[in-house]
């Protein structure tokens, strides 16, 4: 079951992030939270309500899940402020790395002991997730090790999107898969609109049509949320996070056949290497 939550994950996540493309452009990173937050809240609050989960709530567990939140969101500054000062083709692989974190994590301070199979399949999905984003040629232009690379910014990213994700086994065990999301939601929901407030940002108009593109994205978006916890709660953080973490071989395949973006050879290889190991860790009982 963790395996088939995890390629669930992989299918919301990936066609989540596909569909972002649109609305990303035409909003900030704060108010598209704040807008898809509205969906998001809505459907995980109908299903807190309807499903009935074996919850431990404990104050342990609340400020542990408020430590999760405020580093997520943290994350996601670093990762706008990468993406503002740095290339896309430099800073999205070095964040979306963030599985090698996860691993390591996993293994040293969670116990999960992998065996020689499910390390090569993700060995295999880590390099296809930074093959299908990287481009060479603004790694040869950019200062890596200076602010304005936005590599240090991408790469504290990249560590904390590993920390939050190997704690979130603890709070998905307190909480259970549909609680755990909804509190991570309404965090990141309320830190966005305090952000939006401190800056005095203005509210944009969204048009019908935007508001259909950010709706498919909340739907798709909180699939994989769900079938994350629901694998981080019965099965291996190493392996769950690799398969979810995956997203990027739906969302590059979405975006040939439906935006119609031509692949270079790399990206093909990038999607053999991710279905191969996706392949190879689905192949091996968790």
């Amino acid at each position: 079951m963790p395996i088939f939550f995890g390629l669930l994950s992989l299918f919301g996540y990936g066609l989540s992030d596909a569909m972002l493309a649109v609305p990303s452009k035409q909003l900030s990173g704060p108010v598209t939270i704040l807008y898809k937050g509205i969906f998001v809240l809505t459907i995980l609050g109908i299903l807190a309500l309807l499903i009935t989960e074996n919850r431990h709530i404990t104050m342990a567990a609340l400020t542990l899940q408020l430590g999760i939140i405020l580093l997520g969101y943290l994350a996601f500054l670093a990762f706008i402020k990468s993406l503002r000062v740095g290339k896309v083709g430099v800073v999205v692989p070095i964040a979306n790395a963030s599985t090698v974190f996860t691993t390591l994590f996993s293994i040293v301070f969670l116990g999960e002991k992998l065996n020689w199979i499910q390390l090569v399949a993700i060995a295999l999905i880590c390099t296809g997730i930074v093959l299908v984003s990287i481009n060479f040629r603004d790694w040869k232009s950019s200062p890596i090790f200076s602010f304005s690379s936005g590599v240090p910014y991408a790469m504290l990213c990249c560590l904390a999107w590993g920390v939050l994700f190997t704690l979130s086994k603890f709070t998905v065990a307190a909480f259970g898969p549909v609680l755990n999301s909804l509190l991570l939601e309404s965090g990141m929901f309320a830190c966005a609109a305090i952000h939006l407030g401190l800056t005095q940002t203005r509210l944009p108009h969204a048009t019908r049509q935007l508001w259909l593109q950010i709706l498919g994205v909340a739907i798709t978006g909180t699939a994989g949320t769900l079938f994350l916890y629901a694998g981080l709660n019965l099965g291996s953080v190493a392996v769950v996070t690799a398969l979810s973490f995956s997203g990027p071989l739906i969302a590059t395949l979405y975006g040939k056949f439906v935006y119609h973006e031509q692949l270079r050879l790399r990206q093909y290889l990038a999607i053999a290497g991710m279905a191969g190991g996706i392949l190879l860790i689905s192949a091996v009982r968790v």
